[in-house]
């Protein structure tokens, strides 16, 4: 029994040791660059850390999962790399487009004002092959969904 319960500290010891190489991760700003029929394009711009490495650390994949209103839009893998030198913030930036299932929907809840949405992303350093998480919550303008699924209507609804 002893020898189990030194397996199971010993694991959390390197889950420690892991976590504590890893970059930090901080949303700098995300924005809609469009909604259309195609999905919602956001410009992702995160600042990433490498703070505990004395060597070049590499970010070679970013995980985005999107939640509108109440919709699931689901998640995009970006399969770009930034490298990260010792003690110099690096900007993330890559846009990612997820698909939008029922635009006209979201275009109702855009009636009551500005749409929120929520992010949850991660990061994947490969040197230690673990990932970084992060979040952001906005909203899109209210004009811009309603714009966008008028413009997804055969009858001309719009402006």
């Amino acid at each position: 029994m002893p020898r189990a319960l030194l397996c199971v500290a010993a694991l959390f010891a390197a889950s420690g040791c892991i976590s504590g190489s890893l970059p930090t991760v901080r949303t700098d700003r995300i924005e809609v660059q469009d909604v259309n029929q195609q999905g919602l394009a956001l410009d992702v711009r995160v600042i990433a850390t490498n703070e505990r490495h004395d060597d070049v650390i590499r970010v070679d994949a970013l995980r985005v999962h999107v939640t509108v209103a109440d919709q699931d839009l689901g998640t995009v893998d970006v399969a770009e790399s930034w490298e990260l030198p010792p003690n110099q913030p690096v900007l993330m930036q890559t846009q990612v487009v997820v698909p939008v299932n029922n635009l006209p929907g979201l275009a109702m809840t855009a009636a009551n004002g500005p749409v929120p949405y929520h992010l949850d992303g991660r990061a994947h350093v490969l040197n230690v092959g673990w990932t970084v998480e992060f979040s952001y919550d906005g909203e899109i303008p209210q004009e811009q969904l309603i714009n966008a699924a008028a413009g997804a209507l055969p009858f001309g609804f719009g402006p």
